[in-house]
């Protein structure tokens, strides 16, 4: 069977397969020109860097932060160390080909310390092999400066906790168990903390008295002349005030 085809038609379909071959091309051109515009404006530090942990490239978040060099060593960019770091997801990902992760603290161009969480990723060739790895970082510093900042606060607060001279008690509003108390309530009452904590605050009044106390807690501001008995069973009276408070993100009593 013969086929006869004309110059006009084969150059009518050239003429579209280079079309097409043009619109895949201007794809990939905007496809890498968006990936290349996420990796500069991501708000994260991201580099890729070779088998011996030089960089390779970076992206502006990256360079702002740290001013490197191209072929700086990564430890030396972010920590301004000498050697490679202990742990190190970049390489854990050239040895085994897999994705790592890690928190590091370093040394920012301006003296501060920085922190950050780290992920690093493989970059393969066409047959599979590692050859450079992307390392993404995300800047926690200010939530490490924060928590480091509310654990001074939760401790200057424990220190005037116990150091006031009266007992005090923070009792679950609901059943009334003590989660906390001062040093000062162990003191009083000839208890150990541990001896005290979870166990019901009705404990401290006579038997036959305490469904009535139940319900006067939970409903009042003051009680005044209470009978409380302490460890050894001697009893001793007290002025009980009570406030609504907020104690590990749950709602209590404070007992005073």
């Amino acid at each position: 069977m013969r086929i006869e085809v004309s110059w006009g038609q084969l150059a009518l379909v050239l003429n579209q397969m280079d079309k097409k071959t043009d619109q895949k091309q201007e794809g990939l051109n905007k496809k890498r020109d968006e990936y290349q515009t996420l990796f500069e404006l991501a708000p994260c530090y991201i580099t890729v860097q070779d088998k011996n942990l030089r960089l390779i490239r970076y992206n502006r978040e990256f360079a702002d932060k740290f001013s490197p060099e191209t072929g700086d060593y990564c430890y030396q960019a972010y920590k301004g160390r000498s050697e490679r770091c202990k742990v190190c997801p970049v390489l854990r990902t050239f040895e085994d080909g897999k994705p790592h992760s890690s928190e590091e603290t370093g040394v920012s161009k301006d003296g501060t310390n920085t922190h950050w969480i780290v992920r690093s990723a493989p970059i393969k060739n066409d047959e599979g092999e590692v050859v450079a790895a992307m390392e993404m970082s995300l800047d926690v510093t200010q939530v490490r400066f924060l928590e480091e900042e509310v654990e001074k606060t939760e401790k200057k607060y424990q220190t005037i906790f116990n150091t006031i001279p009266n007992p005090v008690f923070v009792l679950d509003r609901k059943t009334l168990d003590i989660l906390d108390c001062n040093e000062s309530a162990t003191a009083i009452y000839g208890f150990n903390k541990e001896e005290i904590l979870m166990t019901s605050f009705l404990n401290f009044f006579e038997e036959n008295h305490r469904e009535e106390y139940a319900s006067e807690i939970k409903s009042s501001n003051i009680l005044n002349k209470v009978k409380h008995l302490r460890r050894d069973g001697q009893t001793i009276y007290v002025n009980i005030r009570i406030s609504s408070s907020e104690y590990s993100g749950q709602d209590v009593l404070l007992v005073t």
